[in-house]
């Protein structure tokens, strides 16, 4: 069955995901320019992630880390290990303050797909060793 076309939908080469781009020389990629570019251009846009990449000792670390704090609604990705108590993902093996323990770890929601406290809530989030 063939879908009808739509005047509506523009399609664009991809940005590329975000863990293909963590792998990106900063040379190579303009992470600030091109997402920017299509989170002004696709209001239903909206990124989600997780990375390792450190925001201060690293050049796209520090590129992702400004669109998250300048867009967190749209650009919701959270730094792995990262201390502090916003944007930040880490494991916990005892409470953490600056830190909401995952949901689904604590039986206060059934899965990640029926709580999106990842992507709603810019508080940082701790994982607990299962």
């Amino acid at each position: 069955m063939s879908r009808p076309a739509t005047s509506r939908l523009k399609v664009n080469p991809p940005l590329g995901q975000l863990p293909v781009l963590q792998y990106c020389s900063p040379d190579q990629l303009l992470i600030d320019e091109q997402y920017q570019r299509s989170l002004d251009a696709f209001p239903a846009l909206h990124v989600f992630g997780f990375t390792a990449r450190d925001p201060v000792t690293d050049e796209i670390g520090a590129h992702l880390y400004a669109m998250a704090a300048s867009n967190w609604a749209r650009f919701s990705v959270r730094f792995s290990g990262m201390q502090g108590s916003v944007m930040a993902s880490r494991l916990a093996d005892a409470g953490d303050p600056e830190a909401i323990i995952c949901p689904a770890q604590t039986g206060k929601t059934d899965c990640c797909a029926t709580c999106a406290l990842c992507w709603h809530s810019d508080r940082s989030v701790a994982f607990r060793r299962l």
